[in-house]
């Protein structure tokens, strides 16, 4: 068994370089198919259960269930820091270009589904049912329900644009359509990371407000232009005219590539600042 053997503390060491990140799954009591059973059930509840969630954008809502579970995300910054999870309840806060959100840096991506609800409350999509026939009728009966998370696809895909929806407390995410195939398309969720600006380029997510509030329409009258990227309020003799959002981490890698006679050193206080002694 693992648990009398030295693979266990192996196991363990490994979590504890990974930062704590990660779980050890055993059979509790003997080997049987029970147990076994037992074990890969609490592996389903932990790491394949999807995360049930109301989508909402003014009036529209819709049920929605996202996977891989968003996992809680912890500031290292912070005196006491404290596991934040997502609301069970994300709210659209509003609408951006796909050109002038970028490809921006973020903690996870996660697919969006739609649950269908027949009229007893029940989830089409929740579990596989063992009559065929019930299922496809089920699905065409699903498909025929109006539902706000498809129409939110349809409208994202059509007008290249990605909706931004509030996660939780200074924390956003942005919702957009991903294609697989030139034929297949899903709705997908990435999470920015925590704070009132997690992008430099868009500023504080709080001022960021509709077009019908500026004086002058910010994209141009025949919408040749955007406001994005926003321009420092000081200009600096060295700044480039490029969004840059390099972390220390990447800066050591361009360093030691641009630098190679001091990858020694580069690589001695990379270890150091991690912690690594030997």
């Amino acid at each position: 068994m693992l648990q009398n053997s030295d693979s266990l503390d192996c196991l363990e060491r490994l979590i504890d370089l990974n930062n704590g990140e990660g779980q050890i799954f055993t059979i509790d009591g003997p080997l049987c198919l029970k147990n076994v059973q037992s074990m890969f059930g609490k592996l389903i509840d932990v790491a394949y259960t999807p995360f049930h969630a109301v989508l909402k954008c003014g009036n529209l809502s819709s049920d929605v269930q996202v996977f891989p579970r968003p996992e809680p995300v912890v500031i290292d910054e912070e005196v006491d820091p404290l596991p934040k999870s997502i609301n069970t309840e994300l709210e659209i806060v509003g609408f951006i270009d796909i050109a002038d959100i970028s490809s921006p840096p973020v903690l996870s991506r996660h697919l969006v589904l739609p649950i269908a609800l027949n009229k007893e409350g029940d989830d089409f999509g929740a579990g596989l049912t063992d009559d065929i026939e019930d299922e496809n009728s089920a699905s065409q009966i699903a498909g025929k329900i109006p539902n706000f998370c498809v129409l939110l696809h349809g409208s994202l895909k059509v007008e290249g644009m990605v909706a931004l929806v509030q996660l939780g407390p200074d924390w956003h995410g942005m919702l957009y359509s991903q294609a697989d195939s030139k034929k297949k398309s899903n709705l997908m969720m990435s999470l920015f990371e925590l704070g009132v600006e997690p992008l430099p380029w868009l500023g504080k997510t709080s001022q960021l407000g509709p077009i019908s509030d500026a004086k002058e329409n910010p994209y141009g009258e025949e919408d040749n232009k955007s406001p994005f990227p926003l321009q420092p309020k000081s200009k600096r003799s060295y700044a480039q005219n490029v969004t840059v959002w390099i972390k220390p981490s990447g800066l050591q890698v361009r360093f030691v590539v641009s630098c190679p006679s001091l990858f020694t050193k580069a690589y001695m206080y990379t270890t150091l600042s991690y912690g690594i002694v030997d």
